[in-house]
């Protein structure tokens, strides 16, 4: 999209352009996922030792890889539709069946956003580690999901829009 154009179209490359930092994040903790598991089976094959709390850390940054794409794929209207089923059906229907779909994705991200802001507020007032044997706080990952949700939840109400 080019950056004249209408009012609505700035406001998407803006959108755009928002949604590509979280890209960047998921690629590093995927670089971050390579390397240990790549250091990790070196260790334990040639000198029988391991990354201590490695494949913890890579859960936890599996969240991150995870989650990082899914805005950007919403505003790519990649999101998860019946294609097959939605042409067979009249055009009202298939207006009304899209229409459900944001609703629903709407829905699913605001209280997946509400519930993650929550649980992080809580994790850093109380200073628990919930629960990792590792010793390494894991409020910056709830942080980072909520940060996600909201903006998988922008993306939603504005493919609404647009």
């Amino acid at each position: 999209m080019k950056k004249g154009g209408s009012r609505l179209e700035r406001i998407d490359v803006v959108m755009m352009e928002i949604e590509y930092l979280p890209l960047y994040i998921g690629t590093v903790a995927l670089f971050v996922i390579m390397i240990l598991c790549f250091v990790d089976v070196i260790l334990s094959k040639l000198f029988t030792m391991s990354i201590p709390h490695g494949m913890e850390m890579v859960k936890y940054l599996n969240v991150v890889a995870a989650f990082s794409g899914l805005g950007y794929l919403e505003m790519l209207d990649r999101n998860v539709t019946i294609g097959i089923l939605q042409q067979k059906l009249p055009k009202i229907v298939q207006k009304g069946a899209i229409l459900l779909s944001y609703l629903c994705g709407i829905t699913i991200s605001f209280l997946l956003a509400w519930r993650g802001g929550v649980r992080a507020l809580k994790e850093i007032s109380s200073g628990t580690l919930s629960g990792t044997t590792s010793g390494f706080k894991i409020w910056p990952f709830a942080i980072y999901m909520f940060v996600m949700f909201v903006l998988v939840l922008v993306s939603y109400l504005w493919n609404m829009v647009r």
